[in-house]
């Protein structure tokens, strides 16, 4: 473990431009969504060190063009032909270039494939101290439909302290739920896990159900 934090630190030094860490693969995944994806949380956060040294000398290189995905690499999906949107789309990832030249902790929210984010690949992959860390890294950036799309996960993947920290949090995402066709909640998600992973977790989710439902009530 040891030589391997020291190759991965002699590695990072070796690179000199931003656009080395935000490039990627044929997946469309960064570097810093496979260390999530593998919880060598070490080497995320010697890349968010560099990341930062990077942006404080301004050594950006090319971001635009590692950043901004293009038809051809598959990350665009086929509705999203229409120009208007197309012009919608550039014009948000061009934003995203300007907050990783302005803050080098915006690699945690480079999203990779599928548009997830590296903390989702830290929920999906198992690697609990990697959430941990990713979540309080990234959650002043969290909004509403993430929250909800994270509740979820975490409780489909058996994180059920944490899911149950984030409703303590967020008391509304009890009852909240993704707008897709399944508009699933937190009790459906809870709903469809074997009986085994659902002790103790379900009485506490339901208290956070409750209180939302008695704080709506006195905000009436």
């Amino acid at each position: 473990m040891a030589k391997s934090c020291k190759f991965a630190r002699e590695l990072l030094r070796k690179l000199d431009r931003l656009e080395d860490l935000v490039v990627r693969n044929k997946s469309g995944n960064t570097a810093f969504c496979l260390a999530a994806v593998s919880g060598k949380l070490e080497l995320a956060k010697e890349m968010i060190k560099v990341a930062k040294k990077m942006v404080e000398d301004e050594n950006y290189g090319n971001l635009e063009m590692a950043m901004i995905k293009e038809n051809e690499n598959g990350n665009l999906k086929e509705e999203e032909t229409n120009k208007k949107l197309k012009e919608e789309i550039k014009k948000k990832q061009l934003e995203e270039v300007e907050m990783m030249k302005n803050n080098g902790e915006y690699l945690a929210q480079v999203k990779g494939n599928w548009e997830m984010s590296p903390l989702l690949f830290a929920v999906l992959y198992g690697s609990e101290e990697m959430v941990y860390w990713l979540y309080y890294l990234t959650k002043a950036s969290l909004n509403d439909a993430d929250r909800i799309v994270l509740l979820l996960a975490l409780i489909t993947n058996g994180f059920h302290e944490f899911a149950l920290q984030l409703l303590e949090e967020h008391n509304e995402l009890a009852t909240a739920y993704y707008e897709t066709e399944e508009k699933e909640t937190a009790l459906h998600a809870l709903a469809q896990l074997p009986v085994a992973n659902q002790q103790g977790v379900w009485k506490r989710i339901k208290r956070c159900f409750n209180r939302y439902h008695t704080l709506q009530l006195l905000e009436k």
